[in-house]
């Protein structure tokens, strides 16, 4: 019996240099995202518990009342008011307190009336906040494609260059340049301000719901505050 060889069929093979160095600008490129898989909420925990004591304790220096005056002139410029102004003032605070109250029955809930709404408003938190979890995955997985692609038009940009077409070769190359810089400068830090922003609040008790709880209980301490601060200003002569 005769023995037949076989043939392979295919493109061109490539350089391994060129294949090399592809692997290696992967390589970079995934290693641009790896701190994004280190900043999980889990190891944040410890940090929000020292943010969410920090905004408690703020809250609580600037109704010191020893410390008001200062803070009035050093933070907010003023020293006294017109009786106008300070009852204005004082009658926004009531409407704000009134409104945060509101607000923490139907975040916090407490009052049986309200626990569905409550109910519902976690829901949407948690909607939320997974949907920014999503959307972060999608938007690393979009930078990664479009650097890989700024490098593959880079390196096809000074393949065949000639005398007839490097004008275009070299506008080309600039293209992906400036492309490139956008992604390293622009799109990549706000993909991480964006991702450290939704992480952090991923670790609040309860995650984003823990963190409007946070907003509302604490602007509802502020409006109490700031009544405080129109009540002792000084009438201005």
């Amino acid at each position: 019996m005769g023995s037949s060889a076989g043939t392979t069929t295919g493109g061109p093979k490539r350089d391994p240099n060129e294949q090399a160095l592809d692997r290696l600008v992967k390589r970079i490129i995934a290693g641009l995202f790896a701190p994004s898989n280190l900043a999980k909420p889990e190891l944040l925990s410890g940090p929000v518990i020292i943010a969410i004591a920090l905004v408690l304790l703020l809250t609580v220096i600037t109704a010191v009342p020893m410390l008001r005056d200062k803070i009035s002139e050093a933070v907010f410029h003023v020293n006294c008011l017109s009786a106008e102004a300070k009852e204005a003032g004082k009658e926004y605070c009531d409407f704000a307190i009134i409104g945060f109250q509101v607000s923490i029955a139907l975040v916090v809930g407490g009052i049986f009336v309200t626990d569905k709404i409550t109910e519902l408003t976690q829901r949407a938190a948690l909607s939320f906040q997974q949907d920014r979890q999503t959307a972060l995955l999608r938007d690393q997985k979009r930078l990664m494609r479009d650097l890989y692609r700024a490098y593959v038009g880079l390196k096809r940009a000074g393949r065949g260059v000639t005398v007839w077409n490097a004008p275009w070769k070299f506008m080309a190359a600039l293209s992906h340049v400036h492309r490139t810089y956008i992604l390293a400068g622009r799109r990549i830090p706000r993909f991480y301000l964006v991702m450290l922003t939704v992480r952090f609040g991923s670790a609040f008790p309860k995650g984003f719901y823990g963190v409007l709880a946070l907003v509302v209980f604490d602007a509802f301490l502020l409006a109490q505050i700031a009544k405080g601060y129109f009540d002792y200003l000084a009438v201005c002569q």
